[in-house]
């Protein structure tokens, strides 16, 4: 899933609440990415010395996985899954 935050309330609602958690999840690794890099002058996490890691979200209804790099199998960084059970209310 691209990353990108939604700003039209009719657009939210047509997604799904694991298609917004993994909005939101995206949207705070790009936001980490671009710190980092601009307080260091360098590319981070670097995918070679002058290109970034993308970063990659995706949903299986169950999970949200996110990692930086092209691949999940070989991420540059990889994060545990987050369970889209431990982010609903209670």
């Amino acid at each position: 899933m691209a990353v990108g935050w939604i700003e039209d309330e009719e657009e939210a609602a047509d997604r799904t609440p694991a298609e917004l958690a993994s909005l939101i999840v995206g949207n705070a690794l790009d936001e980490l990415q671009d710190s980092v890099s601009e307080s260091s002058k360098e590319p981070w996490p670097a995918l070679s010395k002058t290109t970034m890691a993308p970063v990659n979200v995706r949903t299986d209804g169950v999970s949200i996985f996110f990692w930086y790099g092209i691949s999940e199998a070989t991420p540059v960084i990889g994060f545990a899954p987050i369970a889209l059970r431990d982010l609903a209310r209670s």
